[in-house]
């Protein structure tokens, strides 16, 4: 059996690499919604402009029928 001083530094080594693990995978997990949220925001963008476009584009093509049609 190891001395008190011996368990000690053992048991504060033990808890500084559960320590140093638990903030390894909070980085991770922060890392992963960060992300999810970039491509979620990225998604939104690229949808929003081709919506754009989209009604431009039939705008423009309501405008030439009116212009055929007078």
């Amino acid at each position: 059996m190891y001395d008190t001083a011996k368990r000690v530094a053992l048991v504060k080594q033990r808890v500084r690499e559960n320590t140093r693990r638990r903030q390894r995978r909070e980085a991770i997990s922060l890392s992963a919604a960060c992300m999810l949220l970039c491509a979620a925001l990225t998604q939104a963008v690229v949808v929003t402009v081709f919506c754009t476009r989209l009604r431009k584009n039939n705008k423009q093509q309501e405008q030439t029928k009116e212009d055929e049609e007078t």
